[in-house]
């Protein structure tokens, strides 16, 4: 007789772990389905097989062993960033082929080389499972495509499985030719995704190596034929032409009846050049993995930062086959989707799909910090347990960070009132970085905290949470800076609210106030920030401060750049002599395009500048002739997110022209004298695009110190320079002029003296057009000039690289 792969399965799992509750199984076969055959007989075989083998072992070991609970801690110790590049490198190599494309000899290649390594790394069982593509053109619908797989056997919860995966073929659809050319092109695919193969393989190694005995059993998985190969015709419907690896595992465990308790994969991990970043994608089910995951990021202290729940969900990697099977699945990827070009943190990376997808283009620290987490999150998974309660708490917001006073005081708005939760406030190393423990833990009922005075630069953000393990934890609230100062008090104020939707900003939060705060620092002021609602409802006084610094970032329409009581606070401010700092992208369109006649009056009469244009279309800047800003020239609209509509200003009621675009259109204003009722002179600059996304810090600190000396604050720009708030060096930089252009453009790139430094140029299809720069730098910035003779117009890309960092940047080409 013969039995059903489920009946077959039971008795392995009951003879070699003893008695079996089905409560809790992750994967449960309704029905007696038809058996699907994949790949070979062999192979067919070898999956059950193996099992077999480890866990007898797993059930004899079981019974004369004692069990510690293991700690993620030591496993991360034992990530090598090394081993992780050298690995990169192999997969990249595939064996001499360069090419890991499904259908080719160096895709077999790359196979054979990970069955080798899952046997070096000491893996209890390893073993191919074939399946083939019944799609594609013959004979390739004949060719045994691979899953190379391995087994960590469990000891007290043998029979409950953890998946950990990464796919291993590559593509170059991103080429010209690809669609007929595809079996011989070049595809390195070192990010896509030869860093998430690489990042399971150290992970495995670091547990192995470190000792851990898991109570839960990990099945190890390279798959095969993720990707879309032009062999599989277009009319083949989409869901059937890629992830075909990962649906053939996912199909046979289910009919195996394997108890599937999560499975984790990584896809794309390791290019990143402004910082290091994961984005977890989880459906409902699966939210507990992200939540566990972001917990580990902060328990740990990890390099790391990442999205915030509830987490997105998307079926562009081999997750999905899992998660569709009822599995709890996670995906971790550098940006979600990983060809979004408008994210934060993130900057897409061009060479994705492409011949020049290399491994030379890595961050390695991020792609060390995702293998640290990944080994972590697997390790705590592998420990058993009941799957933790996950839900969203509701966000604090973040009112006002001041040391006005005799002390230091935060003030926030909350929703919490259960017991079991509480607010804690962070004070981050970097903007981007929760450290892993709070200088303060608040109760649900508390609105403000209070401590002494402190003499240096100090940042907070709040969040609430709950006791659950690994805790629940709210998005985080604005990253709010304050710090005493011997030049005179600024208040920053955070008039950015808007997110997400066609909004150039894709977070909840943001730390944009640092970027005025850190220049500040430096030149010397004190300075506190607070939310426009603050200002709206009278609980911060302006008059109180000797400039008020107003970032409105890309707000709009919806959630308005000043509100009627905003405005009322304003004009009493100016009427009063106050000094008055804007800057955002669409405060004309908003005020002047759709506002009401009592807007439009507002931004002519107290900002002194009327609205010409919604888009400026360009992306330089220079200093008008006679403003302050005369001879200055930069760059914006790339980091930390992409502007894309900044306003074109056209100066009001005895206001001047401060700064240009490099099309010759308005990009702000400046105005001394009074306002309409007013008693004493004041005065305004008006930028009409996010002071935040000028990326360079020397010229946000330029900028900030003309500002300040037009405010009678700072008799001339104050020329030493301070200690970075931070601590760190300030990041090398790429500013374009003009752009775009019709000949010479002139590149200059901010760089650390002493040190070697290239700069390269591409075209969108990731080829190298030519190398602008290639030496040790000196004191003063690389001044490159380029002019793409015999290119034809279009974008490409500089990308300056020294040392571990890249700076990357636009450059439009017309002809």
């Amino acid at each position: 007789m013969k039995v059903h792969p489920r009946t077959r399965w039971a008795k392995v799992l009951r003879y070699a772990a003893g008695p079996i509750s089905r409560r809790g199984a992750a994967v449960n076969v309704q029905g007696r389905d038809r058996v699907v055959r994949c790949g070979t007989r062999r192979g067919g075989s070898s999956l059950l097989s193996a099992l077999k083998q480890g866990l007898r072992a797993a059930a004899l070991l079981t019974a004369c062993s004692s069990w510690a609970q293991p700690s993620a801690n030591p496993w991360i110790e034992l990530i090598s960033r090394e081993r992780l590049l050298q690995n990169v490198e192999l997969l990249a190599s595939a064996g001499g082929h360069g090419s890991r494309v499904t259908f080719t000899a160096g895709n077999d290649s790359a196979a054979n080389w990970l069955l080798r390594e899952f046997r070096s790394v000491g893996l209890d069982s390893v073993w191919v499972d074939t399946f083939r593509a019944g799609f594609a053109v013959p004979p390739l619908n004949e060719y045994p495509l691979r899953n190379v797989l391995g087994l960590l056997r469990g000891f007290e919860l043998a029979g409950e499985v953890i998946v950990l995966g990464a796919h291993y073929d590559c593509s170059a659809s991103n080429e010209p030719g690809w669609a007929t050319s595809w079996a011989s092109l070049r595809a390195l695919g070192a990010d896509d995704n030869a860093s998430g193969v690489a990042v399971v393989l150290e992970a495995v190694r670091a547990l192995r190596e470190g000792g851990l005995r898991p109570r839960r059993t990990l099945l190890v998985a390279a798959f095969g034929a993720e990707e879309t190969n032009p062999a599989i015709p277009t009319s083949v419907p989409d869901s059937l032409r890629h992830h075909l690896g990962s649906a053939s595992l996912a199909r046979r465990l289910q009919e195996e009846a394997w108890r599937v308790r999560g499975m984790v994969n990584v896809d794309m991990v390791a290019y990143n050049p402004i910082g290091c970043y994961v984005e977890f994608v989880a459906d409902d089910r699966s939210q507990w993995l992200a939540h566990l995951g972001r917990s580990l990021i902060r328990e740990l202290g990890l390099p790391l930062e990442c999205n915030e729940p509830p987490f997105p969900y998307r079926t562009y990697s081999d997750h999905e086959a899992f998660a569709r099977r009822g599995v709890p699945a996670l995906l971790l990827i550098e940006n979600d989707p990983p060809w979004q070009t408008k994210w934060p943190f993130y900057l897409r990376n061009p060479f994705y799909h492409t011949s020049e997808d290399a491994p030379s283009r890595l961050n390695g620290d991020q792609l060390e910090a995702v293998a640290k987490l990944t080994v972590a999150l697997v390790a705590r998974l592998l420990e058993g347990g009941e799957e933790p309660e996950a839900r969203l708490l509701p966000s604090p917001t973040l009112l006002w960070a001041s040391s006005l006073g005799d002390g230091l005081r935060l003030q926030f708005r909350g929703a919490l009132a259960e017991e079991g939760t509480h607010y804690c406030v962070y004070e981050p190393g970097e903007p981007w970085r929760l450290p892993p423990q709070p200088v303060a833990v608040l109760s649900p009922h508390e609105t403000q905290w209070d401590v002494p005075l402190r003499d240096h630069y100090s940042q907070f953000c709040l969040t609430a949470e709950d006791n659950a393990s690994p805790p629940n934890i709210s998005v985080r609230s604005d990253v709010y800076p304050t710090a005493r100062g011997e030049r005179g008090r600024i208040l920053i104020v955070d008039g950015f609210d808007r997110w997400g939707g066609s909004g150039s900003w894709g977070r909840p939060y943001h730390w944009f106030a640092t970027l005025y705060a850190e220049p500040l620092y430096e030149l010397g002021f004190g300075f506190d920030t607070c939310a426009n609602e603050s200002i709206e409802e009278g609980v911060v006084p302006l008059d109180a401060y000797d400039a008020v610094f107003w970032l409105l970032g890309d707000e709009s329409t919806e959630d308005e750049t000043f509100s009627v009581r905003e405005q009322s606070r304003v004009q009493a401010f100016l009427r009063a002599g106050g000094r008055l700092f804007v800057s955002g992208s669409e405060l004309g369109w908003d005020l002047g395009a759709k506002g009401s006649s009592s807007d439009k009056a507002f931004l002519r009469d107290f900002l002194r500048c009327t609205y010409e244009a919604d888009d400026a279309e360009s992306y330089e800047v220079e200093g008008a002739r006679g403003s302050p800003f005369e001879g200055l020239s930069f760059a914006y609209g790339e980091i930390p997110y992409f502007e894309d509509y900044p306003d074109v200003l056209v100066p009001a009621s005895g206001a001047q022209l401060a700064l240009r675009y490099a099309n010759g259109k308005g990009a702000g204003i400046c105005f001394a004298g009074t306002v309409p009722g007013g008693s004493a002179e004041c005065r305004v600059i008006v930028f009409g695009f996010p002071f935040e996304t000028v990326s360079d810090a020397s010229v946000r600190r330029e900028l900030l110190s003309r500002c300040l000396a037009f405010f009678g604050l700072l008799e001339t720009a104050v020329a030493e320079r301070h200690e970075s708030p931070l601590g760190t060096p300030f990041p090398l930089a790429v500013d374009v002029f003009p752009n775009p252009s019709n000949g010479a453009t002139r590149l200059i790139i901010q760089a650390r003296a002493g040190e070697p430094l290239k700069v390269l140029i591409w075209n969108v299809r990731g080829q190298l057009v030519e190398t602008g720069y290639e030496g040790v730098v000196g004191a003063s910035p690389v001044s490159v000039v380029w002019k793409g003779e015999g290119h034809p117009s279009g974008t490409y890309l500089v990308e300056a690289i020294q040392g571990h960092e890249r700076a990357v940047r636009r450059v439009v080409l017309l002809r």
